[in-house]
Formats: structure tokens, sequence, C-alpha cells
């Protein structure tokens, strides 16, 4: 009996030995999975902070691009220093199909289109995607009949919008239909627009240029149109000679150059 007791008690403990190594192995696994979701669960947390950091870097950006525009649009208006020339309209939001159609009109030199559509309603002060009025499109197209036709008070429906219509600024450069035609070299176009008493020609742009600043160095019609700006040209500068007015500008100028010197 004791020999059988001993035997008993040997294999009693060989079978507690298995089932705690077996044991320990499964507490091994499960204290590597508990770690592996753990780390899991940390890296989703490191992670969701750095997009939410950047989601708030790009909102706080996008925030401070806003108040700069906004800045940028009040100093203009300050510049300015006269709230008649505000390019706040209650109807230039106003973008109807005619309104449209006018807009393509003025950009292709349609005169009897333009009129047309004036004619059934069409608003010449409404503005596109980037504040363009269809003043900006005739300037750019440079057709001195269509800016006049467009700048007539009967066109406007209001006398007392007239001059805003005419310095109307958009909204990505600052620039009006006088700027356009001035860089776009449209002679014919800035003749018109500078025939009306309503047109300002110190409004300056977001990069406080003026219209006759933003006239080409190398435009052939440089000179031509700065005289009709009334700017004063500079006798150096001879980057081009123009194809015509040049013999009258300068006898002009010669003729002012003796009036002065008597």
């Amino acid at each position: 009996m004791g020999d059988m007791g001993a035997a008993f008690a040997e294999a009693d403990e060989d079978y507690g030995d298995d089932f705690e190594t077996e044991n320990a192995g499964k507490k091994e696994d499960f204290s590597l999975q508990a770690a592996a979701k753990q780390v899991d669960v940390e890296t989703r947390a490191e992670v969701e902070a750095v997009l939410q950091k950047d989601a708030d870097r790009i909102k706080k950006e996008e925030g401070m691009l806003s108040q700069r525009a906004n800045t940028m649009l009040g100093a203009l208006g300050g510049a300015l220093g006269n709230d008649d020339e505000s390019d706040d309209d209650e109807d230039d939001g106003e973008n109807s199909e005619l309104d449209i159609a006018l807009r393509l009109a003025c950009y292709h030199g349609e005169y009897n289109k333009v009129r047309s559509l004036l004619e059934k309603g069409a608003n010449c002060r409404a503005r596109d995607l980037h504040g363009w009025t269809s003043l900006h499109w005739a300037a750019k197209n440079g057709n001195g009949d269509i800016v006049e036709i467009l700048m007539d008070p009967v066109s406007t429906r209001n006398k007392l919008h007239l001059r805003k219509f005419i310095n109307a600024a958009d909204s990505i450069t600052g620039w009006t239909a006088l700027h356009v035609a001035c860089i776009n070299t449209k002679k014919d176009a800035v003749r018109s627009i500078v025939k009306s008493e309503h047109t300002n020609l110190q409004k300056v742009n977001f990069m406080k240029e003026t219209a006759a600043d933003c006239v080409p160095h190398n435009s052939k019609s440089r000179k031509s149109i700065l005289r009709i700006l009334g700017v004063d040209v500079d006798p150096k500068d001879t980057n081009n000679k123009e194809n015509e007015g040049e013999g009258e500008g300068k006898e002009g100028e010669s003729k002012s150059s003796q009036e002065e010197k008597n």
C-alpha cells in the first residue's frame, strides 16, 4: 500500500505540473491579446488626436484667411472714404437667365443683343460668382458703345445706383470695370468709362493700384490710355511707340512745354 500511495502521489504531482504549464500558456496568450488590444486602442487615440489637431489647424487658418479678407475690404472702403461708392447693393445678388445672358452678350460685344436684353429687364448690376457685373465684361471686350449703354441711368433703373455700378469692385482682386479695361488695354472702353462724371479714377484695387497703375508698360496704347486717364506721361517712358495719336500727343506735349516756359 505504501508503494501504491507513493505512485499515486507522484502521478498527481506530474498532473499538477502539466495543468499549471497549460494554464500558464493560456494566461500568456490572454495577456498578449490584451496588450495588443490596448496598443490598438492607444494607436487609434493618437491617430484621432492628430487628425483632430489638423482639422482644428485648418479651421483656424480658414478663419484667419476670412478675417484677413474682411480686413482688406474694410481697409479699401476706409481708403475711399466715400459711402456713396459702397459696393453693397440689395439686388446685386439677383441672377436671372436674362442677367447671365446679358453678361455673355457684353463679353462677346453683341450690342443689339445687349440693348434687347436691357429692354426685357435684364439687371446690368447683377454679379457673377467673382463679383463681375456686365460692365466688367463689356470693359474686357472693349466695346465702348456697350459700355455707354450700360452706364445709361435708365439702364441702371436708379440714378442713385449709377455711381456704385460704375465703380463696383469684384470680390477677388478689387478690380473695377476701369481696371479691367486698362489691364486689357481697351482704349475705347477706357474712354467711355472716363466720360462719366461718376467714375472714380483714384479707386484702388486690393493691391492699392489705381486703374492707371494697371496699364501694361509694354503696351503700344499705354501713353494714349494714360492721357485719357489724365495722367502725365513720363517722357522717359519709351518702351513702345504707339501706332496712332503719337504725333498729336507729341505736338500737344510740345505746346504745353512752350506754354510752361512762357
